[in-house]
């Protein structure tokens, strides 16, 4: 479990997240939804420990997320940014045994280098293990990264992924199975937290939903409490209607249109 309790970051006197207080499951999806710039991808950084709290505490567990060692938390968690700059020419499979880096000293193991492989075939990129990362389209890197994740915390069902935004760059396709991957892996025992942009994503996967607004937590819960017309307003300025989907057990967000003279 995480437990996260009066969280908060500020840059000089812009509090970017204010007194946050939710917890995550094992065995679960939580998806972190919110509009430009309300503070999610910084939540994200703070969960793991990419940048440090002005007030409040993380816990993995029992154990407080400062006190872990750098080789303690490259094994508890993996995280999958927005940006992902790499400026060497590696090839798709290099960049993939970093997420092995944490369990070998000098040379992959046979075991680490089928684990890169399993990993490059669960998000369909197997076929690019020998090209340069720099050649391949933007989707492509996207789920090389991906790839490199689930590297990361393979055979550890009780380590967490952390996805920022995770389906950028992706077509329809390769959107609904990184997210169905990442429901199957929390199914698996781990736990799963992504920031997302599709509700609809977040309505059919999630298991549960956080909502912030300027830095602040707006709702928290499943999606069927927290994905409200009402709510989903008041996080976006936008209004929606929801509608039975004919096959879904889950309804559809369906924006409204903007009465704007252009």
């Amino acid at each position: 479990m995480i437990k996260v309790r009066n969280l908060g970051y500020q840059i000089g006197k812009k509090l970017l997240v204010q007194d946050l207080n939710f917890q995550a499951q094992q065995g679960e999806l939580l998806a972190i939804l919110g509009a430009n710039g309300a503070g999610k991808s910084t939540l994200l950084k703070l969960l793991s420990r990419d940048i440090l709290p002005y007030q409040g505490n993380i816990f993995f567990g029992n154990k407080a997320l400062e006190d872990y060692t750098l080789d303690e938390l490259a094994r508890k968690r993996a995280v999958l940014m927005q940006q992902n700059q790499v400026s060497l020419g590696f090839a798709s499979a290099e960049i993939v045994m970093m997420g092995r880096y944490p369990y070998f000293q000098f040379h992959p193991s046979f075991r680490d280098e089928q684990i890169c492989y399993l990993a490059m075939q669960k998000t369909g990129v197997a076929h690019l293990a020998y090209r340069s990362y720099h050649t391949l389209s933007g989707g492509e890197q996207q789920r090389v990264q991906f790839a490199r994740a689930l590297a990361q915390v393979w055979e550890h069902p009780d380590s967490w992924l952390l996805l920022d935004e995770p389906t950028t760059g992706l077509d329809l396709l390769h959107q609904q199975e990184m997210i169905s991957t990442a429901h199957e892996l929390s199914r698996k025992g781990y736990g799963v937290i992504a920031i997302l942009h599709d509700l609809n994503l977040a309505m059919q996967y999630a298991d549960k939903v956080l909502i912030m607004r300027e830095g602040k937590l707006l709702s928290w819960g499943t999606p069927a409490q927290v994905l409200t017309c009402e709510t989903i307003h008041q996080a976006f300025d936008l209004p929606v209607r929801l509608i039975r989907h004919p096959e879904l057990q889950c309804p559809m967000i369906v924006p409204c249109p903007l009465n704007r003279n252009l």
